[in-house]
């Protein structure tokens, strides 16, 4: 018969812990809070802690996302990036298809599938529009050198999603981070595979 009252009892607290509301004959242990503060460790508190916080939207290359998949040393970093809004250009998704696909041997339905889970977890795909491409091609024609600072077009591509939605990119890549530097934008900074910054 205890255990039954006792069960019933747990059951009322904690229906009326989710309604959120209290007994009257419950009191307030410790210090009296101030109004308009929520108790500490409710749950609804962190949730408009965190809804205080603006989540930053980061523009990710082919290599972070690469990166994450293969769980090389930037892996961790780009798992905290994709738990918020992030951004990746159709032509940087095609990019890992390839990479993945081609150089690391898995099955091209695998990696679709993977970049589809990420997309429905809040990963955007920008779709390369003309505008975009234009910027790239011309980001291109400024900054490409052979020996000093060889981006390729997919990166370029990357480099124009960051700089026309005012994003910050995570990359790895030295030269791509120099040219959105060079054109005034922000750079998140991924540890290569050796650990080193861009």
């Amino acid at each position: 018969m205890g255990r039954l009252l006792g069960a019933r009892h747990r059951s009322r607290r904690l229906r009326d812990r989710a309604a959120g509301t209290r007994r009257p004959d419950q009191r307030t242990v410790g210090r009296p809070r101030r109004p308009g503060t929520r108790q500490r460790g409710c749950p609804r508190g962190r949730a408009l802690r965190r809804a205080d916080q603006q989540a930053t939207v980061t523009v990710l290359d082919a290599y972070a996302v690469i990166a994450y998949f293969r769980a090389e040393p930037s892996a961790h970093e780009v798992a905290g990036l994709l738990a918020q809004p992030s951004v990746m250009s159709t032509a940087n998704a095609a990019e890992v298809m390839d990479q993945l696909a081609r150089i690391y041997g898995r099955h091209p339905d695998d990696v679709e599938a993977d970049i589809a889970l990420l997309s429905s977890i809040g990963m955007r795909l920008a779709p390369v529009t003309a505008q975009l491409g234009v910027l790239a091609g011309r980001l291109r024609t400024r900054h490409y050198h052979r020996e000093r600072m060889a981006v390729s077009l997919s990166d370029c591509v990357a480099a124009a999603t960051a700089l026309s939605e005012q994003l910050p990119l995570a990359t790895a890549d030295p030269a791509l981070a120099e040219v959105v530097r060079l054109e005034g934008g922000k750079v998140h900074p991924l540890p290569d595979s050796k650990g080193r910054l861009p």
